[in-house]
């Protein structure tokens, strides 16, 4: 069978998520099934499913399992690919380049597609579920004692679409809007893995989305995922967002990350801020109390009387290195020991703990 390399290369890209890696570096086994001119590549690792398809020019039959390794190496070769499977043996060659695996039938993989049943679902374009994760899911830990802090809270309340997620240090929410679903509703924590899943997806792809008390699902023409959500409570952070302001000034993403450079070659992990005068923002990297490296940027709207505060440089940074470019942030201030707020102007809103 005639194999496109990239269309092969991409589809594996997608579903590495599903593979779990052995302790001797090995990939695990993964199907390789085609039919009537389309393939498809699935992975399983026991709990997660992905099943990621592609068009080939062949419309003959073909189903084999190998190692994930196995169809990673085929896909370093120089072009276009041929696979041939017989005698549990997968062939496969480009050129005068052969390549030889180890392989079995279809039914040595075992696996069972899931339907999400008695749960909520949407549409939603795939760009868009991509922007509301990623605008949150830097804020979160990888590995932690609390598993909530390990994924991405998504919640629908029938028009609403909310993503969230905190660390010891901040709280980020983002939410966009869903027309014409008003009867439907759920809510879950996305695992660390779900959330790869996610980054992984093609720009500009209609999904359904669905979710029940256990799990969610992916679908689309050329994506079938289905993965278990993490089951434990997610904290209600609604009151930490409410602030009675003594402040409120607005920066921008271009003069900040530009202060942020200079700032940085201090690698000091304490910012001071500082106002001074009616628009002028003094910035101050810390190290031990005394300061480093010193710079001004200016700000918009700034309102209220002088205010100073002191938080982590990196995640100060980081608010603006998820922005799109020329958005602003308005921050809101109330005392050195409070937290600051913050919102840009695509619905992400945040909370930064004092540092």
């Amino acid at each position: 069978m005639f194999v496109e390399k990239n269309n092969l290369k991409s589809a594996l890209g997608k579903i590495s998520v599903f593979v779990n890696k052995e302790a001797n570096g090995a990939g695990s086994k993964v199907l390789f099934a085609a039919k009537d001119g389309k393939a498809s590549i699935t992975a399983c690792d026991g709990s997660n499913i992905g099943v990621f398809s592609f068009p080939v020019s062949d419309t003959s039959e073909m189903a084999v399992v190998a190692e994930y390794k196995a169809f990673t190496s085929a896909t370093s070769l120089r072009g276009d690919i041929n696979l041939e499977f017989e005698n549990n043996t997968l062939k496969v060659t480009q050129g005068e380049t052969t390549m030889v695996f180890a392989a079995s039938g279809r039914g040595t993989f075992a696996f069972e597609e899931k339907k999400i049943e008695d749960g909520g679902s949407i549409k939603i374009d795939s760009s868009v579920l991509k922007k509301l994760v990623g605008k949150v899911s830097y804020a979160r830990k990888e590995k932690d004692s609390r598993p909530f802090m390990t994924g991405v809270n998504l919640t629908f309340d029938g028009s609403k679409l909310k993503t969230e997620s905190m660390d010891a240090l901040r709280m980020l929410r983002n939410y966009t809007i869903i027309e014409g679903s008003s009867n439907q509703k759920f809510s879950g924590i996305l695992s660390p893995k779900c959330i790869k899943a996610i980054e992984s997806m093609e720009e500009g792809k209609e999904i359904t989305l669905s979710m029940n008390d256990n799990a969610i699902s992916f679908l689309s023409e050329d994506m079938k995922v289905y993965m278990p959500k993490l089951n434990c409570p997610y904290p209600d952070t609604t009151r930490f967002f409410v602030m009675d302001e003594k402040a409120t000034f607005v920066l921008d993403k271009s003069k900040v990350l530009e202060s942020m450079k200079i700032l940085a070659m201090s690698k000091n992990k304490a910012l001071h801020c500082k106002k001074g005068g009616s628009n002028i923002l003094f910035l101050f990297s810390m190290k031990n109390g005394v300061s480093d490296v010193k710079d001004k940027i200016e700000m918009e709207n700034a309102s209220g009387g002088n205010f100073t505060f002191c938080v982590n440089f990196e995640i100060f940074r980081d608010i603006f290195r998820n922005l799109r470019d020329g958005n602003k942030v308005t921050f809101s201030w109330k005392d050195p020991i409070s937290t600051v707020l913050f919102k840009d102007e695509e619905n992400l809103e945040g909370i930064v703990m004092p540092s």
